[in-house]
């Protein structure tokens, strides 16, 4: 974790060039349990294809060694097959961030994006030219790759992931001549397009803040001193706060509370009684279908300052 910390702040600030290796490992599931017949080969002839594509393709400028690739997790489930090479359905999408000084993997992203719709022959390569349009899956899953870099570099350095979120932002301009859903706007905040503007949105530069205040000054100090690590968090949530207060029920709030919300009151639970009070408040604002979740944290545990996540 340490030498991928260095490798990390010194791309962020410009001083690793291009090297090669396999820097994301993809984990790519395809599930048809919903759809009819007797082809079933394809799904597992598509779920290795886009597999190897995905982990034999650069897409970082620095070397990681295998323990230290970014790891993804795309979960696709196929609801229907119009025709032969044609498949529509959803797929939901996972990243974890290792904490430092801990063996505690972090949720940054968890998202469902529950319309895709896409072309895929088994006995045509796959390939992705970036600038150029091939299939949607390949760009779906580029975009998704390139995003999920964009949060996680975000995390160590504040808007560290600039560079991916303009690659994503690129696959989405380029996509859009397809006419497929969920790359325009008129697709809605909880499309592709919806959380990739949001995330570049001057207005809601904050979220960058918060994604770094809350992993690098929060949880990655965590297990050297908890107090000042929750401290930070809660600074970091103070910046949350100001995303939404930007513009109340953005989905691009929730969808990171809808990764952190456990998270969040697992920190807390062990906090003072002032940081309990102050992170309910805050929580009951930006988040307050669950206020009764964020409440509990107002009786569990003890108010020394002690315990918590990463503790010692």
């Amino acid at each position: 974790m340490r030498k991928l910390l260095i490798y990390i702040l010194f791309f962020a600030m410009g001083f690793i060039g291009n090297l090669k290796a396999q820097d994301v490992l993809c984990n790519i599931s395809v599930s048809a349990s919903q759809v009819q017949g007797t082809d079933r080969d394809i799904y597992n002839t598509m779920q290795r294809s886009l597999m190897e594509w995905a982990n034999n393709r650069k897409w970082t400028p620095y070397n990681v060694t295998q323990n230290e690739r970014f790891e993804i997790t795309f979960s696709i489930q196929i609801a229907d097959r119009a025709s032969t090479n044609d498949f529509s359905g959803s797929m939901t999408v996972v990243m974890r961030r290792l904490i430092y000084h801990s063996n505690y993997n972090s949720p940054i992203f968890n998202f469902k994006d529950k319309d895709i719709k896409f072309y895929f022959n088994e006995f045509e390569p796959i390939q992705f030219i970036e600038n150029s349009y091939t299939t949607n899956i390949v760009s779906i899953i580029a975009f998704y790759v390139n995003y999920c870099l964009g949060i996680t570099f975000d995390t160590y350095q504040n808007s560290g992931g600039s560079p991916f979120f303009s690659k994503a932002q690129n696959i989405i301009n380029v996509a859009q001549t397809s006419r497929e859903p969920g790359w325009n706007s008129n697709d809605g905040d909880k499309s592709r397009y919806g959380i990739c503007e949001h995330i570049t949105n001057t207005t809601y530069r904050d979220i960058h803040s918060f994604l770094y205040q809350y992993h690098r000054e929060g949880l990655d100090v965590m297990a050297d001193n908890v107090n000042t690590g929750r401290g930070n968090v809660l600074i970091a949530l103070e910046s949350l706060r100001k995303v939404y207060e930007a513009r109340p029920g953005i989905y691009l709030v929730q969808m990171f509370l809808d990764a952190k919300r456990d998270e969040i009151v697992n920190i807390f639970k062990e906090g003072t009684d002032y940081e309990k009070n102050k992170v309910i408040e805050i929580m009951n604002r930006i988040d307050p279908a669950n206020s009764s979740t964020y409440n509990a944290i107002k009786t569990s545990g003890s108010t020394s300052g002690g315990g918590g996540l990463g503790g010692k």
